[in-house]
């Protein structure tokens, strides 16, 4: 097991490339293997999965030297880069007696007997193994032990993320991971510039992200409720998204309520600032992105930066989106954005879509927007649109973006989806802020009344919902997914590869918050939601 644990490790580093000087590049922690075995006790009990109460059983027997390890102590395994393209793996973990009890054990399962250490280290053709303070570190070879006490073994286990397994890691330490990736893309696509530039962009958006972060930790546990992943991101200082996350305003309490009512999809999120350089950076990539789907049918740039600014104009702004489906299998969808002058955000909206050079875009990328359409509700102005779809064209743009014809099977459930989302939506601007709606009259002015409430709401809020993810803070976004709703709609456009599941669920629920000097988000997937899909694959399979 230890032999097949570090030959995956081994062959995943492979892909790493050099970065400047020694680093630690990321850790895996687990807590302790009776934390482990307290853990899977619970999952089996609250997940009704009783196989996972027999894992530390296999485990045993399976595992060799698992006897041996200290039931309260924590494992790792540790990741390095040197400076000369080499990388380095190591497991950390402490014995219950004497470390030579284990290592007699790993060597007895490769048929060999423990050798007598040479400069303090057992070396076998599958590895090296060292005792420290106490404690057996394995690494694939002598220079990854080398790096790793040059560098630093982390000694405790990270205290300020919880979790059953905690990762640890330093993302500007793997952005030499995106460059080989993208020397690897263009080995294997030499001649198709255009997906390769798309790519560039892309990897080029995650290494501007990696190298602001400082540190970032991740963790999974089980917990009374279900299962539940941790994280927290630290940026570095005066760069742009440490601007950001010091912006984050909490939600409008008056919107939370709204949260737990029945419907598939919910979240609301607080205001922050975003530096102008970021969203000219996005706006060009998002343009790059849509000339290089479109081919020879190439959208004007000018026209799509222009179309963009009404939807720069809002970002940043507190807003909320709800969406279920109705009993009909009709989208119900409101969102709304706090702003202010947001007539002349839709005004300037409605001058795009009417403009000749607009239309003609839409056009040859196999859609017709209509005329908008207006009618007052309630004193204020709304305005309908609808997308006509020009099938054939439409089907043309996809195979020549993705090289090859479109699956049957697979067009006639995107072409369910799009014949919801064509049919028709509305746009309103009030005195509070902008709203979006394919919903009824009556969910367009429940949105309406919404955005009023936000202005006056008082800050006091009681909610299962915040109470569930323990957020010391108003959280900056929070929202709700019926994660069994979601997969009952999508089994029902054809996808009969979704289970069956009649069960009602609580729905995940997932948040973020300020903390400190950075953030911290969660995800919670309740226990009854587990437990409804795994039967329904069970039942499924037999």
């Amino acid at each position: 097991m230890t032999r097949i644990f570090l030959g995956v490790l081994t062959a995943s580093l492979l892909m790493i490339q050099s970065v400047k000087g020694e680093s630690r590049v990321m850790s895996f922690h687990l807590e302790s293997i009776a934390a482990l075995q307290a853990q899977l006790f619970q999952a089996a009990q609250i997940f009704d999965a009783p196989e996972l109460g027999s894992a530390p059983m296999m485990f045993n027997m399976m595992v060799p030297g698992y006897a041996q390890l200290d039931r309260d102590a924590s494992l790792a395994v540790h990741i390095y880069s040197g400076d000369a393209g080499q990388f380095g793996m190591v497991i950390d973990l402490q014995t219950l007696g004497a470390p030579e009890t284990f290592l007699g054990s790993i060597f007895a399962s490769q048929g060999l007997p423990l050798p007598d250490p040479i400069d303090g280290r057992y070396v076998s053709e599958q590895g090296v193994a060292q005792i420290h303070q106490n404690r057996v570190i394995m690494g694939q070879d002598g220079d990854a032990l080398d790096m790793a006490f040059r560098v630093g073994i982390p000694e405790d286990l990270p205290d300020d993320i919880p979790g059953l397994l905690r990762i640890d890691m330093e993302p500007a330490q793997l952005m030499s991971l995106l460059d080989h990736f993208q020397s690897m893309t263009e080995d294997v696509m030499p001649d198709d510039h255009e997906h390769a530039e798309m790519f560039e962009e892309v990897l080029g958006l995650y290494r501007a992200v990696f190298g602001q972060i400082s540190s970032y930790k991740f963790g999974i546990r089980v917990q009374e409720h279900g299962l539940e992943f941790s994280s927290r991101v630290q940026p570095k200082e005066n760069r742009a998204l440490a601007t950001i996350i010091d912006s984050l305003q909490g939600v409008h309490t008056g919107w939370i309520p709204r949260l737990e009512q029945e419907q598939v999809f919910g979240v609301v999120t607080g205001g922050y600032d975003v530096p102008e350089e970021l969203m000219h950076r996005l706006l060009d990539m998002y343009i790059g992105w849509m000339q290089n789907m479109s081919h020879d049918m190439a959208m004007d740039a000018d026209v799509m930066r222009a179309s963009m600014q009404p939807t720069i104009k809002t970002i940043g702004s507190p807003s909320f989106v709800f969406a279920d489906v109705t009993d009909t299998g009709a989208l119900d969808i409101v969102s709304g954005i706090t702003l202010d002058h947001a007539d002349k955000v839709l005004a300037q909206m409605i001058e795009l879509t009417q403009s000749e050079a607009y239309q003609t875009s839409m056009a040859q990328s196999g859609m017709k927007m209509s005329e908008p359409q207006q009618r007052e509700i309630e004193g204020v102005d709304v305005y309908r649109w609808s997308i006509e779809l020009d099938e054939e064209l439409f089907l043309q743009q996809m195979e020549e973006a993705g090289g090859a014809e479109v699956d049957l099977e697979h067009w006639k459930v995107m072409q369910s989806m799009m014949e919801k989302f064509f049919s028709g939506y509305d746009y309103a601007a009030t005195a509070d802020g902008l709203i979006f709606s394919m919903s009824d009259e009556a969910g367009l002015i429940r949105a309406m009344a919404l955005l009023r409430e936000a202005q006056d709401a008082d800050g006091k809020v009681s909610s299962v919902l915040l109470e569930r993810i323990g957020a010391p803070v108003m959280p900056y976004a929070i929202g709700r997914l019926d994660l069994l709703a979601l997969l009952r709609s999508i089994r029902s456009l054809g996808v009969t590869q979704i289970p069956l599941i009649s069960a009602e669920g609580e729905g995940v629920v997932f948040a973020g918050w300020r903390e400190d000097d950075g953030v911290a988000q969660t995800i919670l997937i309740p226990a009854s939601d587990i437990r409804a899909i795994r039967h329904a694959i069970s039942a499924m399979i037999h």
